[in-house]
């Protein structure tokens, strides 16, 4: 094989995990603008839309710590081969993000993982804190909206 051939190769490979990394965050931001989604179901969304982002979609799975609670699949299998990150509430660590592959993989640039996987991980995190703080936000605007319905309603 020419050096050409090699080199464009890797290139095609490159450009075929960002495709992948891009279609996670696509799918990420479209749980996100469902309007009334719940922490919960968007958790386990996010669990699910993870592996395929990754290099090896095959043996990767995903799990979501809040709090006391773990969003994770039914199989999931606790494995070294781990990459985290954590999902920060007004500069308070509320939970993690973990990306684990099943079976040992060659070495990348963290790990198994891949820089850019690194990077997208640390994403998902930040979107999931930014969803959180708007989501308390919503809580605490609709309780207000609500009791100064009553007190207007109060005789």
């Amino acid at each position: 094989m020419t050096e050409n051939k090699k080199s464009l190769d890797k290139l095609i490979d490159a450009l075929q995990e960002r495709a992948k990394e891009l279609n996670c965050l696509y799918a990420l931001e479209e749980l996100l603008n469902h309007p009334n989604i719940e922490p919960e179901d968007l958790f386990r969304g996010v669990t699910e839309i993870i592996p395929p982002g990754w290099q090896y979609p095959e043996v990767c799975q995903a799990r979501i710590t809040y709090e006391d609670a773990h969003y994770q699949p039914r199989d999931y299998v606790d494995t070294p081969y781990v990459l985290k990150a954590d999902i920060v509430l007004q500069d308070r660590v509320v939970g993690t993000v973990e990306v684990s592959y099943t079976k040992e993989m060659p070495q990348e640039d963290e790990g198994p993982f891949l820089k850019e996987e690194g990077r997208l991980i640390r994403t998902i995190a930040d979107r999931l804190g930014h969803y959180l703080l708007h989501h308390q936000l919503k809580q605490v605007f609709e309780e207000w909206a609500s009791a100064r319905k009553e007190m207007a309603e109060r005789p």
